[in-house]
């Protein structure tokens, strides 16, 4: 005591207050090298000797940090001692002395957050001491509501802005805490719409969309208030910013037809290449995707569409419309004209079967202020005949609108007969289905079909295929010729699209002894149909398509008269199917005939005729006669035959391009082109004829000659 008595002049009566302590002040004398000032806070301080001893000889660098806290030195003590091993912790926490207390209390909270499994450590106050009174105050308002303040710990570096936030918009303080990601977006926005209480409501009650506003806001360039105003359909939005490359003027037009932009994004996934479109066209996008279901998506299809955006609508609803179900495509290629098709919907077969005068009737009528829909249809069909020239035209449709000259037309009015011929011929420009009966109103003679134009193209290729007997080498000859057309009268069944089901059809009161039944499209054949008349008078029966004739596998054909005959524009399938007449039955085809696994039988006396015509090839593979047929022709470019046998008695006469080989015999075992071909198991009245020895002796009533096809 003498010794510190003499170290520190003055401080005796300090010294006997605390004589239990001596050891502890001489220590802290020497390490304060005796400064009166710093021992001056020890002895007004003396329950704290020890501790200042302790924290000053482990920190000797910090003796004034240590003890100007010397109020606090148990917290200093507690905190030393948890960021002992961290030099930079440290040093901050002696640069903070000051806030030691909230410090500790943090650290303490973040003890228990990390005890509880919260990914917080107390080393994490020190990180982010610039945010401690906020944090605390947050702390304060948040007590008792760890999940609250748990998130709080794990984002201490959110607290002055959520705190900032909460002072501003505290009823949405539960929402902001839990979306402290956003936070940094919802201030940005905030300045954006100047604080606009409506749009921070918005924002306030959607704080997860934050950050995709601000991020759609910055590519867009603005249209903050419109994101907002939409902002249950952020996801579309996005997706057309990426679609129209955030284009302005584009997000313009979206954001003024937002309620469409879910179709318009939808469209643009579907139309690939046709987004530009679309929008252009937004004021009608519910209808342009009905076309789009209408039309499967079909880009050339839609790309019409585009082209004629004031037509979509009524395109849309005559497509709608069961009176032109089916005919979806038509209307697409008639669409500048969809709005004179509502009122009659025979207009718009009547625009593709006469697309010309059709056009000409437009432009007439639009100087004359008449639209065809309000023409009699019936007189347009004879009109359509008369080949009239604009001027005519003109003067017709004039005459019809406001009545004729007074001084009447000058020029001879066109034949009546013309026009009836027409008008009765109207049944040709329809599609019809029959099963067992055809009605007599159906059946036209061939001269007043011939006298009208409505058939015209059908009667073309029916002319054509007649016309394959002058060129056939069989007509030359004393064999008789099927279907080459006959003096007596024949009846026409005529349309577009005709199919003929099962039945038994009586033609006893239908007028004719010759019938001609004949598609300008499409000719189904399918089932068991038998054709006959109580009179037995039947002569011919022919079955013509200009396009496609399709005969259903298992179907089967029986005519009670003379000849039964089929012909058409396209290949010709005979697929299981059996053919009957009393003594002819002839097919020709334009392109090719293929027959598999079909009877061809006749149940004449005399000299019952096969004759098979076609420009391509013939390809046979198991065709079977009846005995009764005598004379088998066929003439074509090739000739293919598989598992055949030529009736015993029969005269065959297979014609070729080029002809037979050494001009007698067929090629046998494959296909030459424009040869007779016997491929395989070929035979007459059961005799194989495989080589030319076989048909030397075999096949001497087999002649193989050159078409004149």
């Amino acid at each position: 005591m003498r010794d510190l008595s003499k170290d520190l002049q003055g401080k005796g009566d300090d010294l006997l207050a605390n004589v239990d302590q001596l050891d502890v002040i001489s220590d802290l004398a020497s390490e304060f090298d005796n400064d009166l000032s710093k021992l001056d806070v020890v002895f007004e301080n003396p329950q704290n000797a020890e501790e200042i001893l302790d924290l000053s000889k482990r920190f000797g660098s910090k003796h004034n940090e240590i003890l100007s806290a010397v109020d606090n030195i148990d917290e200093v003590g507690n905190l030393a001692n948890r960021f002992e091993g961290d030099a930079s912790k440290i040093e901050t926490l002696f640069d903070n002395v000051d806030r030691v207390v909230d410090i500790k209390t943090l650290a303490d909270k973040f003890d228990d957050a990390a005890a509880s499994g919260v990914e917080v450590k107390p080393e994490d106050v020190l990180d982010n001491l610039e945010h401690l009174d906020d944090v605390l105050a947050l702390d304060q308002k948040f007590d008792g509501e760890d999940g609250k303040l748990m998130n709080l710990y794990l984002n201490p570096e959110k607290a002055g802005s959520l705190k900032g936030l909460i002072d501003r918009y505290d009823q949405q303080a539960e929402d902001l805490i839990f979306n402290l990601d956003a936070l940094d977006s919802i201030e940005a926005l905030e300045q954006q719409v100047d604080g606009d209480s409506a749009q921070m409501a918005i924002l306030l009650a959607n704080p997860e969309k934050s950050n995709q506003i601000k991020t759609l806001s910055d590519r867009i360039g603005g249209n903050e208030v419109e994101l907002l105003e939409n902002v249950d359909q952020l996801d579309v939005i996005e997706d057309l910013t990426d679609i129209f490359d955030a284009d302005s003027d584009s997000m313009e037009i979206i954001f003024a037809n937002s309620a469409k932009a879910s179709k318009l994004s939808s469209l643009s996934k579907d139309l690939s290449g046709k987004e530009q479109d679309l929008l252009d066209n937004i004021d009608q996008i519910d209808v342009i995707e009905d076309l789009v279901v209408d039309y499967g998506g079909d880009p050339e299809k839609m790309d019409v569409v585009f082209r004629n955006p004031s037509k979509a609508s009524k395109l849309r609803d005559l497509n709608d419309d069961p009176d032109f179900e089916g005919q979806s495509d038509d209307l697409l290629s008639n669409i500048e004209n969809v709005d004179n098709f509502e009122k009659d919907p025979r207009l718009l077969g009547f625009a593709k079967n006469h697309p010309e005068f059709f056009k000409l009737l437009l432009s007439v009528g639009e100087d004359l202020d008449i639209k065809p829909e309000d023409i009699d249809f019936d007189l347009l069909t004879q009109l359509v005949t008369l080949d009239l020239q604009r001027d005519e035209l003109s003067k017709v449709l004039s005459d019809l609108n406001i009545g004729p000259d007074s001084d009447g037309p000058d020029d001879v009015p066109p034949s009546n007969d013309d026009l009836d011929d027409d008008f009765d011929a109207v049944s040709l420009l329809e599609s019809h289905d029959f099963a067992g009966e055809i009605p007599s109103d159906l059946v036209l003679s061939e001269d007043k079909i011939r006298a009208s134009s409505l058939f015209q193209e059908t009667l073309d290729i029916f002319d054509a295929l007649l016309a394959m007997d002058e060129y056939s080498t069989a007509s030359s000859s004393d064999s008789p010729s099927s279907t080459t057309g006959t003096e007596l009268p024949m009846g026409i069944i005529g349309g577009v699209n005709l199919k003929f089901s099962s039945g038994d059809y009586d033609l006893s009161d239908l007028g004719y002894v010759s019938y001609a039944i004949a598609a300008s499209e499409s000719l189904t054949i399918e089932g068991s149909l038998g054709f006959s008349s109580t009179s037995n008078n039947l002569d011919e029966l022919i079955f013509i398509s200009a396009d496609t004739l399709s005969v259903a596998e298992g179907t089967s054909i029986d005519f009670s008269g003379r000849s039964l005959g089929l012909g058409s524009f396209d290949t010709i399938d005979i697929i299981n199917v059996d053919l009957h007449a009393e003594e002819e039955i002839g097919i020709r085809s334009l392109d090719s005939i293929v027959i598999n696994n079909s009877d061809f039988a006749t149940r004449g006396s005399g000299a019952d005729f096969v004759h098979l015509m076609a420009a391509a090839n013939i390809e046979l593979n198991n065709l079977r006669f009846s005995e009764q047929v005598k004379q088998i022709t066929m003439d074509a470019m090739t000739i293919n035959l598989r598992n055949l046998n030529f009736p015993a008695g029969s005269t065959v006469n297979l014609n070729s391009s080029y002809g037979g080989l050494n001009g007698v015999y067929p090629n046998f075992g494959s296909s030459a082109v424009g040869r007779v071909n016997f491929i395989e198991n070929v035979k007459y009245n059961s005799h194989l004829l495989i080589s030319r020895a076989a048909f030397d002796a075999y096949g001497q009533s087999i002649t193989i000659g050159v078409s004149g096809l």
